[in-house]
């Protein structure tokens, strides 16, 4: 059954004397003598003053009386303080019966109290002046009703509900007593307990909020705005780090480089013959080729020649993915290409110099293997602590990670141009696919090609150029004395925390002059937090 065609409200009575009116609208279901459910808006006014309440509309005995008891019941002891008026919208025909004392119980609370009530809610039931919501006759006719009007939700009588089924997409609120319903329509405030703990809490505010920067500073939060921050500190103490002891041979990118493994060998003896010291190798063999066969016998001769060349492997849940080929399999050690980038921007900071697999093997990065035949490094890479020992080279790490200084762009030549390959010699070279989507990374010194990332790392090992970095508890402490100076500084002017400011500057400088890195931003956030703090009285 439909709704009946809307008709104008009836008018409302002249309004008591004094300001108002607050004004309500709440959706009741009614059924008609025929049995017909209908959706009713019932308009209700609130001026202030005594008047009870009541209605211009055809209503009969029952409804009227409903009513009453509804408002009683809503108001409660407020109830003799207003005067309400209330007229239905939507009906040709005389409202029968006690359905409506819910909505109206629902529209004068929302008056007197100037809230609205929710649109897509329609209800019907009566009410007794104890509070019980009473049953009412025709639910499933005013359940089709409130879903043929595109209404979500209906609170009804929570007795009598056995075996109801509601139509599609309207949801039943089972109502036992007003106190149900008016906790869900008019939340009432925190409690006053709370508003009194907040107001003594509020003087400590500024002492807390200085813990915020330490606390940023240990969990690292900032990791992604000091990647960029450190960088220009580095590049202002020290400048670019020159590439010149490594290069790139860069291999156009293509579908399948699979097709050109098998002019791989002549690159390799093309390289060897220019005198090059060693060669990143840095294309995956996992898949076998027939020409894998000449491509080991290359190998094997590269570094019969004195170059150093180590393969890569690719890390598959946790496990090393060795060449596919028996031929390349059998041609250790191998290492690894990973790169370590922020989490937000995927940046690339540095990359983890040794990486086990879940069967506990450590693999170390292709970088720290070119580095090694480089400088003719008689004993294997190893960690000192903290400190990558190849060698006569020693670099700082952090959780086995190599931090990456600000570095040029390495020189790139073709790969298919060997009459230049003279200019390599004495050089690393690593070998890659420059100009690939899916290779190229973004990085505090612009977007570069895998390959020149991996020859940016391999000069910064080569130059002992690693960064080291301050502990997170190092940066907390720091902001923490930052955040104390600023506040105490603001606290005595408006201009003092200058001192403070040119202090945490000139420390920050200090420390990146010396290649030791300090999380720039929990500085920045203590710098803020104790100009606020400070100048709260």
């Amino acid at each position: 059954p439909a709704a009946a065609p809307p008709a104008a409200a009836a008018p409302l009575p002249e309004p008591a004397p004094g300001p108002g009116p607050r004004r309500a609208t709440a959706r009741a279901l009614v059924v008609d003598d025929a049995g017909q459910g209908h959706v009713v808006e019932l308009i209700v006014e609130a001026w202030p003053g005594p008047g009870g309440a009541r209605t211009p509309a055809p209503v009969d005995r029952d409804a009227e009386v409903a009513a009453q008891l509804a408002v009683a019941t809503a108001l409660g002891p407020e109830a003799g303080a207003w005067t309400l008026r209330w007229a239905p919208r939507g009906t040709g025909f005389t409202i029968r019966g006690t359905s409506l004392g819910l909505a109206l119980a629902a529209g004068a609370a929302a008056a007197v109290r100037g809230r609205p009530l929710p649109e897509d809610l329609a209800l019907t039931g009566g009410l007794d002046l104890d509070g019980r919501v009473v049953p009412v006759h025709g639910v499933p006719a005013k359940l089709r009703a409130a879903a043929a009007a595109g209404l979500r939700r209906v609170g009804v009588p929570a007795e009598g509900l056995d075996g109801l089924s509601p139509p599609a997409g309207l949801e039943l609120l089972p109502l036992r007593t007003w106190a149900e319903l008016d906790a869900a329509l008019f939340p009432a405030p925190r409690p006053g307990r709370l508003q009194g703990l907040r107001q003594r809490l509020r003087p400590a505010l500024p002492a807390a909020a200085l813990l915020l920067a330490p606390v940023a500073a240990l969990l690292d939060l900032g990791s992604p705005a000091d990647l960029w921050l450190r960088h220009a500190l580095l590049r202002a103490a020290h400048g670019e780090l020159a590439v010149d002891e490594v290069a790139v041979v860069g291999i156009p990118a293509q579908g399948d480089l699979k097709a050109l493994r098998p002019r791989y060998p002549a690159l390799l003896r093309a390289l060897t013959d220019a005198g090059v010291t060693a060669i990143y190798w840095d294309l995956l063999l996992s898949a076998p080729g027939p020409d894998d066969g000449a491509l080991a016998a290359a190998i094997r001769d590269t570094r019969e020649a004195g170059v150093g060349l180590v393969l890569p492997v690719a890390l598959r849940d946790g496990r090393a993915a060795p060449p596919g080929s028996p031929e390349l399999a059998a041609l250790g050690p191998f290492g690894v290409i990973e790169a370590r980038q922020d989490a937000v921007f995927g940046q690339i900071r540095g990359i983890p110099v040794r990486l086990r697999t879940v069967d506990g093997d450590a693999l170390w990065q292709l970088a720290v293997w070119a580095a090694a035949a480089h400088v003719g490094a008689r004993s294997p890479p190893r960690l000192d602590g903290d400190e990558l020992v190849i060698g006569p080279l020693r670099n700082p790490t952090w959780a086995e990670e190599l931090w990456l200084r600000p570095t040029a762009a390495p020189p790139v030549l073709p790969w298919d141009a060997p009459e230049r390959f003279g200019e390599l010699r004495g050089k690393v070279v690593v070998v890659g696919v420059i100009g690939s989507p899916a290779d190229t990374h973004r990085t505090p010194d612009g977007v570069r090609s895998g390959a020149e990332v991996e020859a940016a790392v391999v000069q910064t090992l080569l130059r002992q150029a690693g960064t080291r970095r301050v502990p997170p508890a190092g940066d907390a402490l720091a902001a923490l004395i930052v955040g104390l100076s600023t506040f105490a500084a603001r606290r005595r002017g408006r201009w003092a925390p200058a001192g403070p400011a040119a202090a945490a500057l000139a420390f920050v400088g200090a420390l990146a002059a010396a290649n030791l890195a300090l999380a720039p931003s929990p500085l920045l956030l203590a710098l803020g937090l104790g100009l606020w703090a400070g100048r709260r009285r």
